[in-house]
């Protein structure tokens, strides 16, 4: 089991009560929030985020983006001197 495998979801009753999300907007949410612990914010791509939940990277983005429509997200892009992007999310 990968380290990114380990441990439980945790969701804010703000975010599991709030009627503009479907369940697994939230549960975007909760994974999203779990891989913050380590550097403070997630890298996770929308491939990695949709292949854990069976969803395609569109999907996994409307929802992203969903997220950050309803204040829950942050949503910053590094470009390096190489300009390859790398996406945090907070």
């Amino acid at each position: 089991m990968s380290k990114s495998n380990k441990g439980y979801l945790i969701l804010p009753y703000t975010v599991y009560s709030d009627p503009r999300l479907e369940l697994v907007d939230k549960l975007i949410f909760a994974r999203i929030h779990g891989l913050t612990k380590d550097e403070g914010y997630c890298w996770a791509s929308n491939a990695f985020l949709g292949k854990e939940l069976g969803k395609t990277s569109n999907y996994i983005s409307k929802v992203i983006s969903k997220l950050k429509a309803c204040g829950y997200i942050d949503v910053e892009v590094d470009v390096n001197n190489n300009n390859s992007k790398r996406r945090k999310i907070y």
